[in-house]
């Protein structure tokens, strides 16, 4: 019985990982856009 219930649950938390990595990259994505690399140039 646990070894059915176990085996829905994998692909469920798959896909909620997916949807944080998504999430996270359209983040770093508009930070990218906002900070522009030549403000990034003169901060070095």
């Amino acid at each position: 019985m646990l070894k059915k219930d176990s085996t829905p649950c994998f692909p469920a938390s798959l896909n909620a990982i997916i949807k944080v990595l998504i999430i996270t990259i359209d983040l770093i994505q508009k930070l990218y856009h906002n900070i522009k690399p030549q403000q990034f140039q003169t901060t070095i």
